[in-house]
């Protein structure tokens, strides 16, 4: 089955945190995007995911490349971040329970949500 959760996205590759795209996620590529707009990509290629612990501090969880819009991907900028995003998973572990990461298997992002602030994105298992 799978999972969705709600996580704090961040983007700044020069300080790795999330990473640049290449290919047609190159930074300066002029797309078309598929309603036949032109642009020029930003570089965003995989974010990185974050939860607030109980203690109110930032926790890295992992990646996440798959799932975004091309159209929203190409237009994202270094500006854009933070923002919360809907994240979709099929399993995910745990520092607490005995695993090395609190990483996301397979993460697929669904969507930006406006409707949630950064501070809300807490995980009492962190």
């Amino acid at each position: 089955p799978k999972q969705k959760d709600d996580f704090v996205a961040f983007w700044d590759p020069d300080k790795k945190v999330g990473e640049w795209g290449t290919g047609k996620h190159e930074k300066g590529k002029l797309v078309t995007l598929p309603n036949g707009e032109k642009v020029t990509h930003n570089g965003v290629g995989s974010i990185a995911l974050y939860q607030y612990n109980e203690k109110s501090e930032l926790v890295f969880i992992s990646n996440c490349s798959s799932g975004m819009d091309y159209a929203f991907q190409a237009k994202l900028s270094s500006g854009d971040f933070p923002f919360v995003c809907v994240v979709e998973y099929p399993e995910r572990t745990y520092m607490s329970d005995g695993e090395k990461t609190n990483a996301l298997r397979h993460p697929v992002f669904l969507e930006k949500r406006e409707d949630k602030d950064s501070d809300e994105c807490v995980n009492d298992r962190l």
